[in-house]
């Protein structure tokens, strides 16, 4: 794990330097918004060559603290729109760090940076947008490698339920796998299933590993809570993983202006149950597409069109 703490001084800079910065009126970005947040964010940060290698090959976490934030929130229950100063921070270290924040169309209508807070009627969802607990999934699972998100970014805004996020490193879970275990979640033979945050077909299902080796590496691509086998053995080994995930969990809890930033490849995250307000911003991070894509689950993917953010 990388951390850096941004001091006053340089937090006061960044936050000038965005203030130039400006959200359509529905809330979202454009190109030249993305091109100027990734401008800002490398002048600020400066070499990131020791938090990129932490990324691919460490770990696989950065932490950032003292971050800016808007002046003001506008904190309701139900409505907690997206704030500029953050979006420009959390799109412009994540394009730093050399990874490009991209969507889905069928997520929250292909928005780049997306609310991570309860929703009405959501609360017992098993999801970002619910309040119950939530056991260590790799988001977009079930999705192709080619658009499966590399990277997660969370920035808190607010976080009133001092609900921290669990975050459990595979190098350290393989410590708690035995060799027959680690066998079984490389085969095939494991049911993806689509987040209740995507606009799709429930029962859209894919059948893969859990485990795969990836160059020189193991990486790993799973939701806990989700993920099923009908094979005793494999199943075995999935409840092996989660008691694995459980004894290697990080806790990192939060504050206004910290950001965390983790391969999805090489740690699962999770979190427990939310009793008040609580208000994080997340974008993912791929180096497949470029900057601000808008991926159409629906169509193949054209990565040479200009996207509608």
């Amino acid at each position: 794990m990388k951390a850096l703490a941004f001091t006053s001084t340089v937090h006061n800079r960044w936050k000038q330097a965005l203030s130039e910065l400006r959200l359509s009126a529905e809330g979202r970005v454009d190109a030249s918004f993305l091109l100027r947040a990734k401008e800002i964010a490398q002048c600020i940060m400066g070499d990131v060559a020791d938090f990129s290698d932490e990324l691919n090959h460490g770990e696989g976490y950065v932490v950032l603290t003292h971050t800016p934030l808007d002046a003001s929130l506008n904190i309701t229950e139900a409505a907690m729109p997206v704030q500029c100063i953050s979006a420009a921070v959390l799109l412009g270290v994540t394009q730093a760090l050399g990874f490009a924040p991209y969507g889905f169309k069928q997520e929250k209508n292909g928005a780049l940076v997306h609310p991570v807070r309860p929703l009405p009627g959501k609360e017992n969802s098993t999801s970002s947008n619910g309040r119950v607990e939530f056991t260590f999934p790799s988001d977009g699972a079930y999705l192709p490698r080619d658009i499966w998100p590399q990277t997660l970014s969370l920035l808190c805004l607010i976080d009133q339920s001092r609900t921290a996020t669990r975050l459990a490193p595979l190098n350290s879970m393989m410590l708690y796998l035995d060799h027959a275990a680690v066998h079984t979640l490389q085969q095939p033979v494991f049911k993806h299933i689509p987040p209740e945050t995507f606009d799709i077909d429930g029962h859209v299902a894919t059948f893969g590993p859990i485990l795969e080796s990836v160059g020189e590496r193991l990486e790993i691509r799973v939701a806990l809570h989700s993920c099923i086998s009908e094979i005793a053995q494999a199943q075995a080994a999935l409840d092996q993983l989660e008691n694995a995930a459980q004894k290697a969990a990080v806790m990192h809890t939060w504050r206004p202006g910290a950001m965390l930033i983790f391969n999805n490849a090489l740690c699962l995250h999770g979190r427990g149950p939310i009793s008040s307000i609580r208000w994080l911003q997340r974008c993912y991070g791929t180096k497949n597409m470029r900057p601000g894509t808008v991926v159409d689950l629906c169509r193949p993917l054209k990565k040479d069109l200009p996207a509608n953010r």
